[in-house]
């Protein structure tokens, strides 16, 4: 309310919900301000509260109550929110992902007092914004143009843009927050309530209501049963969200060209058919039906997004990655020191499976959520990482598409889980080294198998030889002496004394913790 200053409506706050009197002193402690300012602001609210059936009333000695019913004390409270959002402005993380909203859905260019009115803001912070949104854009290929007398406008493909404003919603941004969220349940959620009235809240509420992810995930569904595949939970959301934006695109009149050459090759695909039969669908509220180049990037789309379950048609999307992924498989087998990996079927159906969307997104420069961050993978998975980035090398080699780091790391995620799958019941290769000779690598020994049992694959190994060792399937070095030479930097060392004292136990057992999902 504008009679109430922000200190009167944080104040009344606080008193309004109080279940018991409050003195100034406490009142003031918790706002940093003192008795005799809470006192002094508090003269003026006794005409806001009476208008709504209340009282505020003082005991000396007690403290301060508002007095009314619950109901009557709830809608004051409402009022004074609904007041204070009002005049609260836009917080900057918010008001920048509308701005780019805004600059990304608008058919011509914007003058930069159409945006101080839209935000509520003043010249000099829109154009600090504008700044921070220039930076984000090219991340999608963008560019933020500027021209004077002319207006702010966002430069780049159709396509492009389309990608910018499902990394925008989705909250693949810097700053983002909860303010816009997509689920299964709500489709897309628009925090609108929670901001001040302004123009870019509208727009942004008017525009994000158009698009329908539920009636767009009912179509994911579908294509899924045609292509007898099962896309990832992530991947299908995020695929609704794209089709609901390019639907909305297209009905706007904003289409969008894919490469010439792309088009013949995707109607020479058994994907095409059900492409087609989407996007006829899609266009239904539309009235007319899509041309060419959306259906092509309908199916583009289809073949990008991450799935759990091996397509029949991913083979010819690239058939040169089939022979590349026979062949990696032969490399792997041989790194881990593991001849049945090179027949691993449940590895060779995860690489393709996760190849083929991900060569995709990369040949086109499609966004995709991140799942898994390079920096999420443990310290031990160095073997898998390295065996990851070579099939990369050898992709690039072959097609000229390097993939996502991402995507490597979800690669690596496999090698490890095919290594786990390999070897059940000794996931670990420990080296036991005892300079000291023979008899004292046996006492060790025993003290470590009596200890921990379940340690089937323990061998004692020589100083001087340990290069003798297939060492890159060697997960942990037991050594009763510091090692010198330089080992695989995925190998951990332990030094332990002769006698396994209760410090070496419980290093061990340490180790084995930190390393049993691993």
């Amino acid at each position: 309310m504008t009679d109430l200053t922000p200190r009167q409506r944080n104040l009344l706050e606080h008193l309004l919900v109080a279940k018991a009197p409050i003195s100034a002193s406490e009142l003031g402690a918790r706002l940093q301000l003192s008795s005799r300012q809470v006192q002094y602001s508090l003269r003026g609210v006794s005409g806001w509260l009476a208008v709504r059936g209340l009282v505020l009333l003082a005991q000396p000695g007690v403290g301060m109550t508002v007095k009314g019913s619950d109901s009557q004390k709830r809608a004051a409270l409402q009022a004074l929110l609904e007041g204070k959002n009002q005049n609260m402005p836009l917080s900057g993380p918010r008001r920048r992902r509308l701005l780019a909203l805004q600059l990304l859905i608008a058919d011509q260019p914007l003058i930069l007092y159409q945006l101080q009115q839209a935000a509520r803001a003043s010249r000099r912070v829109i154009l600090a914004d504008l700044d921070h949104l220039a930076a984000w854009l090219p991340e999608h290929r963008l560019a933020l143009k500027k021209r004077r007398n002319y207006g702010v406008w966002v430069d780049g493909s159709e396509k492009d843009k389309r990608q910018a404003l499902a990394a925008l919603i989705w909250g693949d941004l810097p700053e983002a927050d909860g303010m816009i969220s997509v689920s299964y349940g709500k489709g897309i959620a628009f925090a609108a309530s929670e901001l001040p009235p302004c123009k870019l809240v509208d727009t942004a509420r008017q525009w994000l209501k158009a698009l329908d992810v539920k009636a767009t995930l009912r179509h994911v569904a579908r294509a899924e049963t045609q292509m007898s595949s099962r896309f990832s939970d992530d991947g299908a959301l995020a695929l609704a969200l794209a089709f609901a934006i390019q639907r909305q695109r297209v009905r706007q009149g904003q289409l969008a060209e894919p490469p010439p050459e792309a088009i013949s090759w995707l109607r020479e695909l058994p994907l095409w058919e059900v492409a087609a039969a989407l996007a006829e669908r899609m266009s239904w509220s539309h009235g007319q039906s899509w041309p060419l180049p959306e259906v092509a990037w309908t199916a583009i789309s289809l073949l990008a997004v991450p799935r759990n379950e091996l397509w029949s048609g991913d083979a010819g999307v690239e058939p040169r990655l089939e022979v590349l992924v026979d062949d990696f498989m032969q490399e792997v087998a041989a790194a881990y020191g593991l001849p049945g990996l090179a027949q691993d079927a449940a590895l060779r159906e995860g690489l393709l499976m996760h190849l083929v969307p991900a060569y995709v997104r990369r040949l086109f420069a499609l966004w995709q959520p991140v799942t898994t961050p390079e920096t999420q993978l443990p310290a031990g998975y160095t073997r898998e990482y390295t065996l990851a980035q070579q099939l990369n090398s050898h992709i690039a080699g072959l097609t000229g598409v390097t993939l996502a780091a991402s995507d490597t790391c979800n690669i690596a995620l496999l090698l490890r889980a095919a290594y786990v799958r390999e070897q059940p019941h000794r996931p670990y290769r420990i080296l036991l080294v005892c300079p000291s000779g023979m008899a004292t690598s046996q006492l060790l020994m025993a003290r470590i198998q009596a200890r921990f049992p379940r340690l089937q694959h323990v061998e004692i190994a020589s100083m001087r030889h340990l290069h003798r060792h297939y060492l890159p399937s060697v997960d942990l070095i037991l050594t009763t002496a510091p090692i010198s030479q330089d080992l695989p930097s995925h190998i951990d060392i332990i030094q332990v004394h002769p006698l396994l004292l209760p410090e070496d136990v419980e290093a061990i057992t340490n180790w084995l913790a930190e390393h049993r999902h691993t």
